[in-house]
């Protein structure tokens, strides 16, 4: 891979981190446990949520829907 594709790579990757952790921030704590999370575990899903967001359809194959995709299984 060229730097190029690795520096957006890399910005896709902290965009989605972003948008996952303010999706998950703005929950409340009852919400955070309806989805069996607390407020410590906000930052490791998120980080595997966006990972998961930006990884190829072809590597998700037969995974299952994630609980958190903006716009279609808003978590809160």
């Amino acid at each position: 891979m060229n730097p190029f594709k690795n520096a957006l790579a890399a910005w896709a990757r902290q965009r989605e981190l972003r948008a996952v952790l303010a999706e998950l921030a703005a929950c409340s704590d009852r919400e955070l446990a309806e989805l069996g999370l607390a407020r410590g575990d906000i930052v490791r899903v998120a980080r595997e949520e966006a990972e998961r967001r930006i990884a190829p359809s072809s590597a998700r194959a037969g995974q299952p829907p994630a609980l958190l995709v903006q716009g279609r299984y808003r978590a809160c």
